[in-house]
């Protein structure tokens, strides 16, 4: 998905309910630092920005070698100008929907490729994908979680209950 097409995708009605929340992208990073940033689109003459959260990556994820003589480190983002990220699309407080990054792949230039995208991607169409289902499905679906709800709420008064005669037990 195109960077500039997240905030579209994420406005859609259905969204919350029945959008599908990792994907994948390509982009820079700007303002960064250890647990944020921005990711900017590629797209020529665009530039649309979405926040990315790095904290569920390793610091061996953000930070590389820069060479095999020394123990010296740096930002991936510093070495590496595009990247593929993969991530979920998640609320965070304060700074609405956001792509938790869990996989940064840097993006190796061969040249004159960078230059082929950039025209491609002007034709490029944004796809959504809608699951369809028939209501018989979707009431099945609603069922089976509202009985795993159940079933979740039943353990749980279940656990408190063993915890409370644990308790009066050794008293």
């Amino acid at each position: 998905m195109l960077v500039e097409d997240i905030p579209k995708y994420i406005s859609q009605d259905d969204y919350e309910t029945d959008r599908v929340k990792k994907i994948q992208t390509f982009g820079r990073f700007l303002s960064k630092s250890e647990a944020f940033g921005k990711l900017v689109s590629l797209t020529p003459g665009n530039t649309c920005q979405f926040p990315v959260s790095f904290k569920n990556l390793n610091v061996t994820d953000i930070y590389v070698k820069i060479s095999d003589d020394a123990d010296v480190f740096c930002p991936i983002w510093k070495r590496y100008d595009v990247f593929k990220v993969y991530g979920t699309l998640t609320v965070e407080e304060g700074l609405g929907h956001v792509l938790q990054t869990y996989r940064l792949v840097p993006v190796h230039d061969i040249e004159g490729t960078w230059k082929l995208m950039n025209i491609l991607m002007k034709f490029a169409q944004p796809e959504y994908h809608r699951y369809h289902r028939t209501k018989g499905q979707t009431d099945t679906l609603c069922l089976q979680l509202e009985e795993k709800e159940r079933q979740r709420e039943l353990h749980k008064k279940e656990k408190e209950s063993n915890k409370n005669f644990v308790q009066s037990m050794c008293q």
